[in-house]
């Protein structure tokens, strides 16, 4: 799927939820760095934004996946407070940034 997309993208999350109501699932995005430097930081936001309204259920587990040091800190900032759980992945493994 083009990762630059991003309205073939949210029907895709759209169809897969329909398709799987009654199960759990689970859904890994790697593609935030990539949004965020092709279609700047508004649109991505707006995308994150529809992306984990459409995923806010218990029965969903939702990654996604961003490269901090390919942005400015305040855009990082930006994405960060959109999210209640937040892990970060160093040399020395992951660690837990924030949890709800």
């Amino acid at each position: 799927m083009p990762a630059k997309n991003v309205p073939l993208i949210l029907d895709a999350i759209s169809k897969v939820l329909e398709a799987y109501d009654n199960v759990n699932a689970c859904f890994a995005f790697d593609i935030l760095s990539d949004l965020l430097m092709s279609m700047g930081p508004e649109k991505t936001f707006t995308f994150l934004r529809h992306a984990l309204d459409m995923l806010s259920s218990e029965k969903i587990t939702s990654l996604f996946l961003l490269n901090t040091s390919a942005h400015e800190l305040e855009v990082v900032s930006q994405v960060r407070t959109l999210f209640s759980n937040l892990l970060t992945c160093k040399k020395d493994g992951l660690k837990v940034v924030k949890v709800s």
